[in-house]
């Protein structure tokens, strides 16, 4: 009687027996988990065991499958053609400038200098042949073959699709193509229309000096309405290179106080 008295007395806590054990023992892996699978394999003396692999449980997500909310890129990295078609949804305002001068300076500077001149870029002391950025070929360029060189590379440039987003890639093609306008004055384009008239002449029968003469007054009237655009937003301050940036081992220096106060 005391012992069936004792065994009474004790709440019970565990039926030992669960109906979903799916639900109490979930079979998948944490993000950061590993898993385990046994494999055959030798010892040091040739004899046959089982090991112990282990493999990270991120594995690769299988083929065509994308985050959720995530638009991926259409064209392929020589599509050219369909790059060409590409048009800039955000308008060429102050902020969305500045915000590619950042980027610009951040991702690109280094190899096309701060001011899109190759030669003040870093890498320029050790790589040639890498192109300036302040000049007639960005304007050349349609506003999409830009964009297509930064998400997909090009040569011996690596693409920054993941160091740069979609809409900020955007900023940075509108900053290239002010600050090479800041670069070839309006005027200096229209020059160039008496050198392709007096080719013609010489030619007349090459079709395409005609189709050049065409893009090149249709980029001095571009150049125009840019440039004056940009002088309506400012003085053109915002768009000055940031300074050199100072050495982490440089400490701040305070100004010594005036004499007398």
């Amino acid at each position: 009687m005391v012992l069936f008295l004792v065994a009474c007395g004790n709440e019970k806590k565990d039926r030992g027996l669960e109906v979903l054990p799916d639900m109490f023992h979930t079979p998948a892996y944490e993000s950061q988990d590993a898993g385990t699978i046994e494999v055959d394999a030798r010892d040091a003396q040739g004899q046959p065991i089982k090991r112990t692999v282990h493999y990270p449980a991120m594995l690769t997500p299988p083929a065509g499958t994308v985050p959720r909310g995530f638009q991926p890129y259409p064209l392929a990295a020589t599509d050219w053609a369909g790059a060409k078609l590409h048009r800039n949804p955000l308008p060429s305002l102050p902020a969305v400038l500045k915000h590619g001068q950042r980027d610009y300076l951040s991702y690109c500077a280094p190899c096309h200098g701060r001011d899109g001149d190759a030669a003040n870029g870093y890498v320029a002391a050790t790589f040639g042949g890498i192109p300036s950025l302040n000049g007639m070929s960005v304007l050349q360029l349609s506003e999409g073959e830009i964009y297509h060189t930064i998400t997909m590379g090009k040569g011996r440039m690596y693409n920054l699709r993941a160091q740069i987003t979609p809409e900020r890639r955007w900023g940075v093609v509108h900053f290239l193509k002010v600050q090479a306008l800041a670069n070839v004055a309006a005027e200096d384009v229209a020059k160039l229309v008496p050198y392709i008239d007096s080719e013609i002449e010489k030619n007349p029968q090459d079709a395409t000096l005609k189709v050049r003469r065409e893009q090149i007054l249709a980029l001095a009237a571009e150049a125009k309405a840019a440039l004056a655009g940009l002088g309506s937003v400012g003085n053109g301050h915002e768009f000055i290179p940031a300074p050199e940036p100072v050495p982490e081992y440089v400490g701040a220096q305070w100004p010594l106080p005036e004499a007398g106060k």
